[in-house]
């Protein structure tokens, strides 16, 4: 049976906090498990240099198996920390692409609201990602609004994101006439930020708005499908 050291690691679960060495030796060769009862350690969340150096003498392939294991550990740990930053008091766009961003680009994301003028900042000192303020690559271009910017970013090529893009590029900008949803959104974007002077409620709260509007958009795109 050929084995397979490539680097197809899934994430670890967050309770799989310690790994036994013993799980993942190599007994290919015959020495391997005599060599073993020596060479074995309990590994926590990482191994001290000494020890993989120890490992890779005595077990390469394993030791190429747990490299994957800490590196993919590590990605993981990365992405469940991406943080998203723009400007308080959101209305449309403010509100739209934290539900594109998390639907179809980052599920675990995390958003901060903050005061125009802290948000480059903010951004610095978090390592966070700035959207919707001027001169970022995900704010307004043109006619177009940023989350026109984040669809083109992650090219994101659904066909009732598309049309639901040009509904929110209506709404966020003075160009009401683009569709006739556009002007009515606007209105309900307005109506939850008078509701709701927390930023994260509002965005919690009018998140199935967007869930609505979009099923709404895919529902006009089957329907032209259909023969």
């Amino acid at each position: 049976m050929q084995d397979d050291y490539s680097c197809q690691i899934s994430p670890p679960k967050s309770d799989q906090t310690d790994l036994k060495l013993e799980d993942m030796i190599d007994t290919e060769d015959e020495n391997a498990e005599s060599a073993s009862s020596s060479a074995r350690v309990k590994l926590r969340s990482v191994m001290t240099q000494r020890e993989m150096e120890i490992l890779t003498r005595l077990f390469p392939k394993t030791a190429q198996t747990l490299a994957c294991v800490l590196r993919t550990r590590q990605q993981h740990k990365e992405a469940e920390a991406m943080k998203w930053v723009t400007r308080a008091r959101p209305k449309v766009d403010r509100v739209a692409c934290p539900w594109l961003i998390k639907r179809f680009v980052d599920p675990q994301a995390e958003f901060l609201y903050v005061p125009p003028e802290e948000v480059m900042e903010v951004a610095q000192r978090e390592g966070a990602i700035p959207f919707d303020v001027p001169n970022v690559e995900l704010g307004h271009r043109g006619r177009e609004c940023s989350f026109d910017a984040v669809i083109k970013k992650y090219k994101l090529t659904d066909r009732a994101l598309a049309r639901l893009a040009v509904i929110v590029r209506g709404a966020d900008t003075a160009a009401k006439e683009l569709t006739l949803e556009s002007a009515g959104l606007e209105a309900i974007a307005e109506g939850f930020r008078i509701i709701y002077r927390n930023d994260h409620e509002l965005l919690e709260r009018e998140s199935p708005v967007y869930d609505a509007l979009y099923a709404y958009c895919q529902n006009i795109e089957e329907r032209k499908t259909i023969p």
